[in-house]
């Protein structure tokens, strides 16, 4: 006979009765339906197993109005090493809203708000399924919708280059695009597979996008004069201009940027590359903000970045990872001006940074007004940290406004570092080490100088070592000039001059610490000379705990007093020979592996904060707190 649902609950236990006899006990089976019914767990199936099954719809019921509803319309697109995965988000009716949302994949997940409707992975080359795992989480329960979490395959064909401690890590905005463009690239898809003309892809970036122009590496890009028009709009984020692929793109002509109101521009992993043509330069900027210049290669031309706050006061110019080498010309433009070849040249613009750069042979061999990094005098202040700067004809650089020189390594650069000209705020030179020095030429003056600055200054635990100048009257190894502050803990070893060099004056004349203006407190200093010369010339300071080796001569160790306070004479030591300590093994060799730094082939050990350590450590200075 059929029985009714309804009364299958209350019936049962009485039709089994009739049916089993009292004497026959065996053990007892049930369907699995009956295991079911057994709700309350009274034993057998009673009238308490209906409301137990009433409550627990109502239950299931309240928990199923509580769940979100999955995505809808999952796709992925893939841009280089990057996957964008989009869907929609159900409207009002649908459930309630989703509070987190994550898309997962093997080896990785990336959470995003419940009401995001993208997310941008890179799990590496390889074909991927992507989730999207929905979630609406409460202070009771954790909801997730009823049917299973949509999917989505994609291939990734490049592979983005591993993370490395020190580089920017670009993340494009939801909705960016990334132009691919290559020397021979047609049409207007601008993908990977099918790259379009640089023009093509420039002409498609977006004003107050995050987008990205990218440049097949290898090939050589023949630009003219290229206009810059469009930037992120935002500090600290960036509108990119960069290379795809193993290296560099190649890039031979003028960038410009000098639209009024742009920001937030990157250029990176570009090989710039000119003619030495006088009065060339490669990028240009006037009356822009927030420039990123890291990982690329200028050489070869006259100057290679100009940034100008021009007519208003700009901010945010930062390089960094670069290699700057063979900035030079005939001469200046016009002849005979101060107009000359510099690799970096910045006016009129607050926070400036130049960081871990190698600059190697920038300038005109003989004149004066030619130099790497020239950061004028309206700027407001600036941080040159970590960088390399080697073998140029005149200066190594110029922080004119004053500012924060940290850490760099100065080879054989007649001006090793001039600090502060104008400026009036507290400078810091700290733990740089400056190495060889050497002659502008006949019509500019010998020099060989290792710090010169100006004005309120922390100058300490600089290495100074080996003067090759041919100066009369302006080698020093420390200028400290119309300045106050703290001179203290730097090492001075052999800043003399050899009389076989040859050259006019006196070479006992060699100044291994000069100083003005004050008042200056001048302590634990060590000043090792093996030739004559002068220890300390000037006036304004407080001396301490300092001390000196310098073999009699016929000048006095220290003018204009023949003795002063505060300095006690030691035997010489031996002498460390640090240049045999840079990487190659001396300043030539060493130059060489700079000029091959970049992004795919990085070599930690060549940049100056890890070669002053082993500088530091032969000269017993000590080492920063936070390099």
């Amino acid at each position: 006979m059929l029985i009714s649902p309804r009364l299958r609950f209350i019936l049962p236990a009485a039709v089994m009765a009739l049916a089993v006899p009292a004497f026959c006990q065996p053990a007892a089976t049930y369907p699995p339906e009956y295991a079911k019914a057994n709700c309350d767990g009274v034993g057998g199936i009673t009238a308490g197993d209906f409301q137990c099954f009433l409550n627990i719809a109502a239950a299931g019921s309240a928990y199923d109005a509580q769940r979100p509803y999955n995505a809808l319309n999952v796709a992925a697109s893939v841009s280089g090493p990057t996957v964008m995965v989009t869907w929609q988000n159900p409207g009002s009716g649908f459930g309630q809203p989703a509070t987190d949302r994550y898309v997962v994949w093997t080896g990785g997940n990336v959470r995003v708000d419940g009401a995001a409707t993208t997310a941008q992975v890179q799990p590496g080359a390889g074909t991927w399924t992507f989730a999207v795992v929905t979630r609406r989480i409460t202070p009771n329960f954790v909801y997730e919708p009823v049917t299973a979490a949509p999917t989505v395959t994609a291939t990734v064909v490049t592979a983005p280059p591993p993370p490395a401690a020190g580089w920017t890590q670009f993340i494009q905005d939801a909705g960016s695009r990334t132009m691919y463009v290559s020397a021979a690239g047609t049409g207007t898809a601008c993908t990977e597979a099918s790259p379009c003309a640089l023009t093509q892809g420039l002409s498609l970036a977006r004003n107050g996008t995050t987008d990205a122009v990218l440049l097949k590496a290898g090939d050589t890009f023949n630009i003219g004069t290229a206009q810059l028009t469009r930037g992120s709009g935002t500090a600290g984020k960036y509108l990119r201009i960069g290379s795809y692929g193993t290296g560099r793109a190649i890039v031979r002509g003028t960038f410009n940027a000098e639209a009024t109101g742009i920001r937030g521009v990157a250029f990176t992993d570009l090989e710039f590359v000119g003619t030495n043509a006088v009065g060339s330069w490669f990028v240009r900027c006037l009356r822009q903000k927030d420039y990123l210049f890291e990982g690329c290669s200028f050489h070869n031309n006259s100057r290679a970045i100009i940034f100008q706050g021009f007519d208003i006061q700009s901010s945010g110019f930062k390089v960094r990872r670069c290699t700057f080498y063979d900035i030079t010309a005939t001469t200046c433009d016009p002849a005979g001006s101060t107009n000359c070849p510099q690799a970096i040249y910045c006016d009129l613009t607050d926070d400036v940074l130049i960081e871990e750069c190698f600059f190697d042979k920038c300038g005109i061999p003989g004149n004066l007004y030619t130099r790497p990094v020239y950061l004028q005098s309206n700027n407001g202040g600036g941080v040159v940290r970590s960088n390399v700067f080697s073998r140029n004809p005149a200066e190594g650089f110029q922080l004119r406004a004053g500012g924060t020189a940290i850490n760099n390594l100065c080879l054989d650069n007649p001006i090793n570092m001039y600090v502060g000209h104008e400026g009036t705020a507290q400078n810091v030179i700290e733990y740089n080490v400056c190495m060889g020095s050497g002659s502008v030429g006949p019509t500019n003056g010998a020099w060989g100088r290792g710090i010169h600055y100006n004005g309120p200054t922390s100058c300490r635990f600089n290495v100074i070592a080996y003067n090759g100048g041919l100066g009369w009257g302006n080698v020093e190894g420390i200028k400290a000039d119309a300045a106050s502050g703290v001179l203290s803990d730097n090492w001075i070893r052999e800043w003399t001059r050899d009389p076989a060099w040859g050259g006019q004056g006196d070479p006992a004349e060699a100044r291994s610490i000069s100083t003005s203006g004050g008042p200056l407190t001048v302590t634990n200093n060590r000043v090792f000379m093996g030739r004559q010369g002068i220890v300390l010339e000037g006036s304004g300071a407080t001396d301490s705990a300092n001390q000196y080796a310098e073999p009699s001569g016929s000048l006095p160790t220290f003018r204009p007093n023949a003795t002063r306070n505060g300095w006690s004479p030691v035997a010489l030591p031996a002498d460390p020979n640090l240049k045999a300590l840079l990487p190659g093994g001396g300043i030539d060799a060493y130059c060489t592996l700079t000029r091959g730094q970049s992004r795919f082939n990085w070599r930690g050990e060549l940049v100056a904060s890890e070669v002053n350590k082993a500088m530091r450590d032969a000269a017993g200075v000590a080492q920063p707190v936070n390099p």
